[in-house]
């Protein structure tokens, strides 16, 4: 399946294990202790190709995927800078998720062990508009015992 992996870059791939479904799994680059599940909302191609360079030119250390209907769940490094993201290329990923890819909610998810979310960049999204999710309404896809998400309702 050399054309599913294609957009994803390499060097940040943490090897996965897929089961047999009835359509693909859609993956961007992936984070640690995340496993996806098979999304119920398509995404077409070349959208996936586009949400992969929107989210590259905000920063080259994100991964992505779709965390079922109508949710992108974004995974940072817990030690990444805010001054080192594009605040026009975020603003930009955040317009493409409500007018093309019609997500009603954005996750940004970091390894819970390792995050503060009173400093850095939990604290930028939190000015923002971003709110923390409460474990209750995290996808199914993802673990909220290991997983410290905020959420932007769109």
């Amino acid at each position: 399946m050399p054309g599913l992996f294609a957009h994803m870059d390499k060097t940040f791939c943490i090897p996965l294990v897929f089961l047999v479904v009835p359509r693909p799994v859609i993956v961007g680059a992936q984070a640690s202790s995340v496993a996806p599940d098979v999304p119920t909302h398509e995404v077409e191609d070349s959208d996936i190709d586009a949400l992969s360079d929107l989210i590259k030119n905000v920063s080259e250390e994100w991964c992505w995927h779709i965390a079922g209907d109508n949710t992108l769940a974004l995974f940072l490094p817990y030690d990444q800078l805010p001054s080192s993201l594009s605040r026009e290329h975020f603003v930009e990923l955040l317009e493409h998720c409500e007018d093309v890819l019609n997500v009603k909610r954005v996750l940004v998810c970091f390894n819970k062990k390792n995050i503060d979310p009173r400093h850095g960049i939990p604290r930028a999204l939190n000015c923002i508009g971003f709110t923390v999710l409460s474990p209750e309404k995290f996808p199914p896809s993802i673990s909220p015992s290991s997983i410290f998400a905020m959420v932007y309702n769109i």
